[in-house]
């Protein structure tokens, strides 16, 4: 389980160059959020675990220094102590329904509340799996989305007397057959920057901002998400593997209905995918054909310094290679965005695994 808060962490940490709200290092500490969760008929909810972002990034809070992970990582650098990243501000409503978080720093940020259940298999009900702080040791294969607050300004009159309510009545169920363990999803209104293969690459400030629902799968049993708010949802999953893989699709949410999402994991496994989808399948097929390396197309990816990890290797490289928007021109004088050329490049290295 260590190793899945690492990944958590860094993940909702990765865009640590993205600009958040304005945050004072020394600490202004004197302001509150809080509010309640309620149901549709406006009674509260115990029992759910709210969560404090960042509005522009999407990444949560450092509980010790109030500053979003992203930059509180980045400040400290080496020194960043592990035993933290499981620091996030979290608040549990009381039976009331209310919850609060103290100590604020100024800002722009954005609530998330959740609460999870098991599946009874016998008697095909739901029962409740007690809120915990640490979100990531919740091990339940159903999630409602309680309700979200977008752009809560502190300080201001509004931050201390929130109300969140349903978004909606859809469902999801999601399901990935061929992984072997457990993975990551997040589920987002805006879609990925790129094919699920760049894997955290895509995961850019705009989907993580608009994230309505994150969680940790421990296996891969079909999961059931609640409480969806009608439109386009889009999927990310990331397995965390021996030899990591990567999933993500699109649905259309309608309200009282369920939505089915089948994806399947990009990867090195024996019944991973590796063909690229329609789209990309000419770009994977000319890289194949040429044989034109990464630094032929983006130029010479500079040698990378420090305790590195998955998510510091991504940033690495889109920072030598990004932003993945930006267009590039290939050998033979096409022109493709930077996200294209490296997801169709990821395919082409995974034909060899094909049997």
């Amino acid at each position: 389980m260590r190793f899945v808060l690492c990944l958590v962490a860094l993940v909702l940490a990765a865009w640590v160059s993205v600009p958040g709200h304005a945050e004072d290092p020394r600490g202004d500490f004197g302001h509150t959020v809080a509010g309640r969760v309620v149901d549709a008929e406006g009674a509260g909810l115990a029992g759910v675990s709210v969560a404090l972002l960042d509005a522009a990034t999407g990444q949560p809070i450092h509980a010790p220094s109030g500053q979003r992970f992203g930059r509180a990582m980045a400040e400290a650098g080496e020194d960043f102590d592990d035993a933290e990243l499981h620091a996030w501000r979290v608040a549990i409503t009381d039976g009331a329904g209310r919850f609060a978080f103290d100590a604020v720093v100024p800002g722009t940020y954005r609530l998330v509340a959740q609460s999870w259940h098991d599946w009874d298999r016998e008697t095909r009900r739901e029962v409740a799996v007690p809120a915990v702080t640490e979100v990531w040791e919740t091990r339940a294969q159903v999630v409602h989305l309680r309700g979200v607050a977008e752009e809560v300004v502190v300080p201001s009159a509004r931050a201390d007397q929130l109300t969140l309510a349903p978004v909606g009545t859809g469902t999801l169920h999601l399901e990935e057959k061929n992984s072997n363990g457990g993975y990551i999803a997040v589920l987002s209104a805006q879609p990925l920057a790129g094919d699920p293969i760049l894997m955290f690459m895509a995961w850019d400030a705009n989907f993580l901002s608009h994230a309505l629902v994150v969680h940790h799968a421990p296996t891969r049993d079909p999961m059931i998400y609640r409480g969806l708010p009608t439109g386009e949802l889009h999927a990310a999953m990331f397995f965390y593997d021996n030899n990591p893989g990567a999933a993500g699709g699109s649905v259309v949410i309608e309200p009282g209905l369920t939505a089915e999402l089948r994806p399947h994991a990009t990867a090195s496994w024996s019944n991973g995918r590796k063909d690229p989808p329609p789209r990309l399948a000419p770009l994977t097929d000319k890289l194949i054909e040429h044989g034109w390396a990464r630094e032929d197309v983006l130029g010479p990816l500079p040698e990378r310094t420090g305790r590195g990890n998955l998510i510091t290797a991504f940033n690495h490289v889109l920072a030598a290679w990004g932003p993945l928007d930006r267009r590039v021109e290939l050998p033979d004088g096409s022109v493709v965005s930077v996200a294209d050329f490296l997801a169709a490049a990821g395919y082409r290295d995974l034909q060899k695994f094909k049997r």
